[in-house]
Parts: structure tokens; C-alpha cells; sequence
């Protein structure tokens, strides 16, 4: 090989690894500025800790078959460069998963709240437009991290924060209940669309409505005096656990699946309370939503536990309404400029 022509093959291969460089940077660059990369799978767990008595767990990734089947093919306006069509598209920015966690803490006096999202892709974007959005600072009864949501690693989104807890509620708690329980933690099963694991064994439920009591203005103490309020509250006392799940089960129709865990005396208050309060909520879905609710749950004795199955149906027209109506909405959004 010629003296010159070996000369020219370095040069070339010089640029081609300045250019691969040059390339890699930038997309690491504009990767970390827009999440375009798929982020790794994470647990809303890592943020779990001895006071965490409330977990609600919802899984995006359900949802898709959902919305094929709903959305119309040409409902999101593509640019033509993209390589991918709307249903592609979808399932590859859904988040794996969004949880809330919140359990008492009072050494430091605070009920703690944390948001967390398993972003897949365009993380940085989603907790831009989610501060943007002022949604958080809108629940003014709440105390939000002054960074609000951060990304502290890909994948990973969270916004943390705090409900003070009143004076004077800890001596009502602990008349009742104790802040240090035994065994093992109520959690999240795992498998469903939306799920929900409150454990009581501490009065997290009732330290939590009179905290929100207080952080809107009205005094928790209120809440004794009231005499429906204070039947409820009776009731709480006796609550061990409380687990939720649901799931659509066709495009029409989702399963619900709710569970009480109480001291054996309470079965009987338990089911007077379903029996006047779960045909009210179906009488209420039905006027506001025309959705129809049937189920009603039973007491358990050997589970010890209030346990009923329910259906929602009559979902096809209400979906269709709403794609209707924010659709003309998102379309004018997209249009260009004049």
C-alpha cells in the first residue's frame, strides 16, 4: 500500500471515530435532556420505609390494549418523520408504573407523602410539564418539596411532601392504637391495573382524615363531636387492614375487588354500612357517569374480613364521549398557526 493512500485511510478512520464521538455525545447530551433513551425498570419500593402504612399502586401498561381500542388510529397527529405509528408509539412512553405512598411520622410531627413515577421514556419532559402544570402546588393542604418532582436517576420520578399532624391528635391516636406494629407490612399484591393496601394497625386512616381536617381549615376535634363522624370513627377503631383492586376485564366492563380486614365484633357494622352505602354509590355513578354497579360484599367470619366483588359496566359510551369532546380540543392545539 502506497505511502499516501495508508495516510488517507488514517485520516479517514480518524474521522470516522471523531465523528462517532462527536455523535455520542450529543445523544447523551440530548438523551439526559429529554429521556429519548428506554429508562430501566423501578420500584416505587426503594421509597417504602417503617412508617409507609399506605400504598396505591397504578399500572399504565394495562391500559394499552385499552387504548387501541379506543382511540382512533389518526387521533394523535405524527410528525411524518417518525418511524413509529400511534399504536407503536404509545406503549413505548407509557410509564411502568405510578404509586403514592404516605404513612405517619410523628417524630416529626408530619403525615409524609411521596409520588413516584417509573418513566420509560421522556422523563425530564414529564416532571417539566408536571411543574408547569402547577398541579401539585394545588393542593394547597399539602407542604410539596420545594423542587417539586426531580429525577434522581433514569427511570425514576418523585415528588415528595407533607401533611402536618395537629396538636393533640397524637394523645387521641394512642388511646386507641400504637405507633410501632408487629409483623409483617400490608403491601401491594401485585398483577392489577389499580391497587390499593392501607394498613390500620397504627390508625393511619384516622390520623390521615384528621390531619386533612386540620391542613383545610377545620378543626380535627370536630370530628369527636360530630355523631356520624364519631360512629365512623368507632368503626375505624376496629379496622385491621383495607386492600383494593381493579381491572378491566373487557372494553365495556372492569372488576373491583375490595377487602376489609376488621376484629370479628365489627362484621355486623361493617355490612349495615355497605348495605346503605354501596347502592347510594351505584345510584350515584349511574346518574353522574351512566354507569351501573352491581356487587355487594359479604362478612368473612373465618378471614375475619369484609369481602366483596364487584362490577362496572357501561363504560364504551362514556370513553367515547370524552375522546369526542377532547379530541376537536387536541386537534385545534395542533394546528398550525395562522
Amino acid at each position: 500500500m502506497k505511502k499516501g493512500c495508508l495516510i488517507g485511510l488514517i485520516v479517514l478512520l480518524v474521522l470516522i471515530v471523531g465523528v462517532a464521538i462527536v455523535a455520542g455525545v450529543g445523544f447523551v447530551k440530548v438523551n439526559q435532556q429529554y429521556g429519548i433513551s428506554e429508562a430501566p425498570p423501578a420500584s416505587y419500593e426503594q421509597f417504602v420505609n417503617k412508617n409507609t402504612r399506605v400504598r396505591l399502586l397504578f399500572n399504565p401498561d394495562k391500559l394499552n390494549d385499552l387504548i387501541a381500542h379506543y382511540l382512533p388510529p389518526d387521533a394523535l397527529p405524527l410528525p411524518s418523520w417518525l418511524p413509529y405509528k400511534q399504536n407503536q408509539l404509545i406503549p413505548m412512553l407509557m410509564p411502568r408504573e405510578i404509586a403514592l405512598l404516605t404513612g405517619s411520622d410523628f417524630a416529626k410531627g408530619q403525615i409524609d407523602l411521596t409520588f413516584f413515577i417509573n418513566e420509560r421514556r421522556l422523563g425530564p419532559l414529564i416532571a417539566q410539564a408536571a411543574d408547569n402544570s402547577n398541579i401539585f402546588k394545588s393542593i394547597k393542604q399539602v407542604k410539596w418539596d420545594s423542587e417539586l418532582m426531580t429525577a434522581p436517576q433514569r427511570g425514576v420520578l418523585k415528588v415528595g411532601g407533607a401533611i402536618a399532624i395537629p396538636d393533640g391528635l397524637e394523645n387521641k391516636v394512642l388511646e386507641t392504637w400504637q405507633h410501632d406494629i408487629k409483623g409483617e407490612p400490608v403491601t401491594i399484591q401485585g398483577g392489577h391495573l389499580i391497587e390499593a393496601a392501607i394498613d390500620n394497625r397504627s390508625g393511619d386512616i384516622f390520623t390521615l382524615i384528621a390531619s386533612a381536617q386540620q391542613a383545610s381549615g377545620q378543626d380535627w376535634r370536630a370530628l369527636l363531636q360530630d355523631p356520624i363522624a364519631k360512629t365512623a370513627i368507632a368503626i375505624v377503631q376496629k379496622v385491621v387492614d383495607f386492600r383494593l383492586s381493579g381491572d378491566f376485564v373487557s372494553n365495556d366492563s372492569a372488576k373491583i375487588v375490595a377487602r376489609v380486614g376488621a376484629e370479628p365484633d365489627a362484621g355486623p357494622q361493617l355490612e349495615f354500612l355497605a348495605g346503605m352505602g354501596i347502592p347510594a354509590l351505584a345510584t350515584q355513578l349511574e346518574d353522574m357517569y351512566g354507569l351501573k354497579l352491581t356487587g355487594q360484599p359479604k362478612w368473612n367470619a373465618s378471614e375475619k374480613a369484609l369481602i366483596g366483588e364487584f362490577s362496572i359496566t357501561g363504560f364504551e359510551r362514556l370513553i367515547r364521549q370524552q375522546i369526542q369532546a377532547a379530541l376537536p380540543k387536541a386537534a385545534a392545539a395542533s394546528a398550525p398557526k395562522q
